[in-house]
């Protein structure tokens, strides 16, 4: 679960990558990957030195080699140079020397060839621009605890779903001209009411260590948008055709009334205020969060489909390596039809189980029976009720 303090120092590190000039989220999430891998393999080569200690033998295991790495003059610097806790205690530029020009060619360079790692790390490169940037960001995640191995499945989950929350990547998928066809972009307002959400939720803020001004005007907006759901509630499970006739003469008032009320009060804010960051991402996309007025088939929020995925996420550390790509892409068409006879109330091992023991006799005119949407369980035979 990512807890709020790991929430904060996630947003402190982001935002130092966005002030230092790096606004690709899947750049940010490559470099921190990189020092994290740094950092991790210290703490790897610590633990072996503190087993060679306790056995006082050699140590079986050396991440970092002995000697220099021969980079530039003098043979290079010593491989104990590059480690994170060696690393912390430097000044920003010589830090960034170390990292630009030494640290990364061994990471390209540790792995044997036709080994996983040579592959994701041959391409490894540095893009962070300044000393001052590195050492900041160094500095904050030194602070993030990564003893508990669900921290950095949290960690990376809370970094993916930023990327989802108006990434401009994912814009070439609206383009009119995208083949087969453009994807309509409608905008999850459960994701949209969570800043405010945050910033009015008074139970978080009294555990908090930190003292915290409460915001009438978050508390405003929760209401409101609240409001809107209440309404959509007594809607689900209508037919396209009469949510968009109740959307239009229930829900489109409330919209309305939430715009205007928006662009009022943040004409008096700064563009630094946490309030108003929250209001722009909502007023800069008005229209993709208001093409549910237009549309029945579009939902309110996408928290169905992200339920749809937490078992996924869930289950991460029982399949952390697909093993290939084939691998991964198989995974991907077992889960597909899984959920997919789910979503048309089939037991989706009943189903399979059905449909291999049939497949091969049943006619290929008729395969469309099998499927998950026209599939009926077979009744049992005389026999087999017996």
């Amino acid at each position: 679960m990512v807890t709020g303090e790991l929430r904060s120092q996630i947003d402190a590190v982001w935002n130092a990558f966005w002030a230092g000039g790096i606004a690709n989220p899947l750049e940010v999430i490559e470099q921190i990957t990189y020092l994290l891998f740094i950092r991790g393999l210290d703490e790897a080569h610590t633990r072996e030195e503190n087993k060679a200690n306790r056995l006082t033998r050699p140590m079986e295991r050396r991440i970092f080699p002995k000697g220099k790495d021969g980079i530039g003059k003098d043979g290079g610097i010593a491989y104990e140079e590059m480690r994170w806790s060696r690393l912390q205690n430097r000044d920003p530029a010589t830090m960034f020397k170390i990292v630009s020009e030494h640290v990364f060619p061994f990471l390209r360079g540790m792995a044997d060839d036709n080994t996983a790692h040579a592959t994701h790390m041959k391409g490894a490169r540095f893009t962070i621009p300044t000393p001052a940037l590195l050492a900041k960001v160094v500095d904050l995640l030194a602070k993030i605890p990564m003893e508990d191995r669900d921290t950095k499945g949290d960690l990376y989950e809370y970094m993916l779903a930023k990327i989802a929350t108006g990434y401009a990547g994912f814009d070439a998928l609206y383009e009119p001209d995208r083949k087969p066809g453009p994807i309509t972009q409608a905008g999850c307002w459960a994701q949209a009411r969570r800043k405010f959400f945050e910033l009015a939720d008074v139970a978080a803020k009294a555990r908090s260590k930190r003292t915290a001004a409460l915001s009438p005007m978050a508390m405003a907006a929760v209401q409101k948008i609240d409001a809107i759901f209440v309404a959509e509630r007594a809607i689900n499970g209508r037919s396209a055709e009469a949510r968009l006739a109740a959307r239009r003469e229930d829900i489109a008032p409330l919209v309305n009334d939430l715009i205007d009320w928006m662009t009022k009060e943040r004409a008096k804010l700064s563009r630094h205020n946490e309030f108003a960051k929250g209001m722009d991402y909502m007023l800069k996309r008005i229209d993709v969060f208001t093409r549910l007025l237009g549309d029945g088939r579009i939902c309110l929020s996408s928290n169905a489909a992200e339920r749809e995925l937490r078992g996924i996420a869930l289950g991460r550390k029982s399949w952390p390596f697909a093993g290939s790509d084939r691998g991964g892409e198989r995974a991907a068409v077992m889960l597909t039809l899984i959920h997919t006879a789910k979503l048309n109330d089939a037991d989706p091992q009943a189903w399979l189980a059905d449909v291999l023991a049939r497949i091969a006799d049943h006619a290929a005119l008729r395969l469309d029976e099998l499927l998950p949407w026209n599939w009926r369980k077979p009744m049992p035979s005389c026999a087999e009720a017996a």
